[in-house]
């Protein structure tokens, strides 16, 4: 298969002279299709040296609905770096990547700055015009000399590249197929663009956050003074607090990976029932549809030889290695725990804990056929005959397989061989312990054999989901074992480092080709210490040797 790869390096110099409101970004690619990995880096303003910023990465569709997101530290630096996979169900169309990060003081999140993202379908096509003209790119001038230590290697040969120049820093690397290009426009994907808002005069918030609204049942707007949102994955209870126009802000511990909330008001009983939105106000859309000329199908008609290639082989061209996310679970430590399998069977949960006398928990028939759940509270000793003022005040909160409910009556009528444990908390600082603090109800936490049991859909409804930070990932370079593999190596991509080594100032790397025999392209862009953008570029070929 002969395919043309290019190397696009982005050197960003040192941030003396940078705007105070430019962010250029770096993609590996002009444009991309069905399973790629999208790997980019951003350049920003030099202010944010020495200021942590969490920024929430959003990649949406043409229209602005969200697709994905991510959180993405800059460690106190002018530059972040990240990437996200594009799912192979994706539509044709010119998405979007954009940046937003919340201020501290009010909780707003701003949007910065945004880019349009071409990504084709090349396994269920899609209707897209035709363009007669080259889509996107740059004509470069060669102002930075890339040094080669020669102009022709065998495919699977190491490649060794010199920067000639002085103090380069915040370097990104990529080696990509060069039938992305037409003669001459190479480089679309190094874009700066100018945001609106000056964020030197911002406090961002470093660590990252749900901002959302809180309605009625009737959809009105509610002013709630407690609003919990229990933490699923780490079974811890957080709270906020909802304005009058039913807005709030719930800042989070760094994290990685993926976390639910399952929001209530139940502490202090504000309100019953109640619908949570989170708010994510992007407020952009593409400038244009997506649009197709010759050389993106020349490219697609390549993606899809490729992508048969690996399936003869089982694998996939493209394949995400991120890091194992670990999450620090509370130990939580009720005050009494039922094995329900040490015990003999009874119909419902309502029925064990009826029987058992001994039980804090029970649950009470109702007239309308509904049961009530109460939790007797043993600081009231004194009533023996557990009279009615020997219970907690307020009806008990349950969590169950991680989420959140005081649907006594559902509880009490689940299946009682479907419920594996039951851990009562009736003592008031165990309670203030684990939960944070006390609002009047006792908590039974009960794990069950449902593989995904369901609470009604008013409640399902107010759990929230959210990525955190973007865990680490290794990136799929053709490594030193990779090229004495016998399996093709054929990639759109095929090197990418957004942050190699530098010594005393100047940038050396080295990568391994692939199996595509043509003709590359190395393309050098960068920043001096004006803030002028600097490019270069050198060529050399891909033989087998006779």
């Amino acid at each position: 298969m002969k395919n043309f790869i290019s190397i696009c390096l982005l050197v960003a110099l040192a941030s003396a002279g940078y705007s105070q409101n430019d962010y250029t970004f770096h993609l590996d690619k002009p444009f991309y299709v069905s399973g790629d990995i999208v790997w980019y880096s951003v350049k920003l303003p030099s202010s944010y040296t020495n200021r942590q910023v969490a920024f929430n990465n959003y990649v949406t569709d043409s229209q602005g609905n969200v697709q994905k997101q991510y959180f993405i530290s800059n460690g106190s630096k002018n530059m972040i770096k990240g990437h996200f996979q594009i799912p192979y169900s994706w539509n044709s169309d010119n998405y979007l990547l954009a940046l937003g990060a919340q201020n501290r003081s009010d909780g707003v999140e701003s949007i910065l700055a945004h880019i349009e993202v071409p990504i084709y379908n090349d396994i269920n096509g899609g209707q897209m015009e035709f363009s007669q003209e080259a889509i996107d790119g740059i004509a470069i001038e060669e102002q930075i000399k890339v040094s080669l230590d020669k102009k022709v290697y065998q495919p699977r040969e190491e490649v060794s590249i010199n920067l000639d120049g002085e103090s380069l820093s915040n370097v990104s690397i990529v080696v990509v197929d060069n039938k992305f290009y037409t003669d001459n426009q190479i480089g679309g994907q190094v874009k700066t663009v100018q945001s609106t808002i000056d964020q030197s005069v911002i406090n961002w918030n470093p660590n990252p956050y749900i901002t959302g609204q809180v309605f009625s049942e009737s959809g009105d707007e509610l002013r709630i003074n407690v609003l919990g949102a229990y933490d699923m994955k780490c079974h811890d209870m957080l709270y906020s607090k909802a304005d009058a126009a039913g807005r709030f802000k719930l800042d989070l511990d760094p994290f990685k990976g993926v976390k639910r909330f399952h929001f209530n008001p139940y502490l202090f009983d504000e309100y019953e029932d109640i619908k949570v939105k989170k708010v994510v106000n992007i407020g952009i859309t593409a400038e244009s549809p997506i649009t197709i000329d010759s050389t993106v199908l020349n490219y697609i008609a390549i993606s899809q030889m490729r992508k048969k290639i690996y399936q003869q082989y089982g694998k996939v061209e493209n394949e995400l290695i991120a890091e194992e996310t670990r999450m620090n679970k509370k130990d939580l430590k009720p005050n009494r725990v039922y094995k329900i399998s040490d015990y003999q069977n009874f119909d419902n949960v309502a029925a064990f804990f009826n029987e058992i006398l001994s039980s804090e928990l029970s649950f009470v028939l109702q007239e309308d056929g509904t049961y009530k759940g109460r939790m007797y509270n043993p600081k009231n000793r004194k009533n023996s005959n557990r009279k009615e003022s020997s219970y907690f005040e307020k009806e008990p909160i349950f969590i169950i397989d991680d989420k959140i409910t005081k649907d006594a009556n559902k509880i009490a009528r689940l299946p009682l061989d479907n419920i594996e444990t039951v851990g009562l908390y009736y003592k008031k600082d165990d309670i203030k312990r684990d939960f944070g603090t006390f609002g009047g109800s006792a908590y039974a936490i009960i794990t069950t054999s449902y593989p995904n049991f369901l609470l009604e859909e008013n409640e399902e409804s107010d759990i929230v989901e959210l990525n955190g930070f973007l865990p680490t990932t290794e990136v799929p370079n053709i490594t030193e074992e990779t090229i004495l593999s016998s399996e093709p190596l054929y990639r759109s991509m095929i090197y990418w480092n957004p942050d190699p080594d530098s010594i005393n100032g100047r940038v050396s790397v080295k990568y391994h080709n692939s199996d595509d025999v043509s003709e590359y392209i190395v393309l050098v862009s960068a920043l001096d210490d004006n803030g002028k953008v600097l490019k270069g570029y050198s060529k050399y070929k891909v033989r087998y040797s006779n």
